[in-house]
């Protein structure tokens, strides 16, 4: 007979009775209104948990279309969202990932696991997201970012290295500019006193 502390017989108790089942029901109906706010759980009927399943019953619909629209978007456990964030329909967003504010995800987009986007970013629809990728704060992202573990900056997105590259090369053309049209004159006058 195995010996265990109460907190790891409790748990046992709770997982192999439907006492837990019940229980992770409460919490779901408690945390209900602090996840859709005080509006949307005025109009929600029920909210259950069957298996892995969350089902949601309303007679409004527009709520009703909604839901159904966001039924396909899933986001894993243990991410961490801030606050005006925009996830569309059929999005994947993988465990332990965090989203910064004001940050926009376009539908069918799969994002990996360990994934950090910082504020005002934007994702464009259909793409994928390596894991532990971390994407820059007012970045664009426009294609599929495979390399696990980097980090990308800009508009469009590209390694963040070679993006602060771009920013010093982009700070630069209006002196280069001025540098060309000087050669440009340079060369016209030496043409010209060649032709004479």
């Amino acid at each position: 007979m195995s010996i265990y502390s109460l907190a790891q017989a409790l748990q046992l108790y709770l997982k192999e009775s439907r006492v837990g089942d019940q229980l992770q029901a409460l919490q779901i109906q408690d945390a209900w209104e602090s996840i859709v706010g005080k509006t949307i759980a005025k109009y929600t009927d029920s909210v259950r948990l069957q298996g892995d399943k969350l089902f949601i019953h309303t007679q409004v619909g527009p709520l009703r279309n909604e839901l159904q629209f966001q039924r396909s978007t899933i986001i894993k456990k243990g991410v961490k969202l801030d606050n005006l964030i925009q996830i569309a329909h059929n999005v994947e967003i993988g465990s332990q990932t965090v989203i910064a504010a004001q940050t926009g995800i376009s539908g069918s987009t799969k994002l990996g696991q360990k994934i950090m986007i910082g504020g005002q970013a934007g994702i464009a629809g259909h793409l994928t997201i390596a894991d532990g990728v971390k994407i820059a704060g007012g970045a664009g992202v426009t294609k599929n970012l495979d390399g696990a573990g980097k980090s990308y900056a800009g508009f469009p997105a590209e390694e963040a290295k070679q993006s602060l590259k771009t920013q010093v090369y982009t700070r630069q053309l209006p002196e280069l500019e001025k540098r060309v049209k000087e050669l440009e004159k340079l060369v016209t006058q030496l043409l010209q006193n060649g032709s004479k």
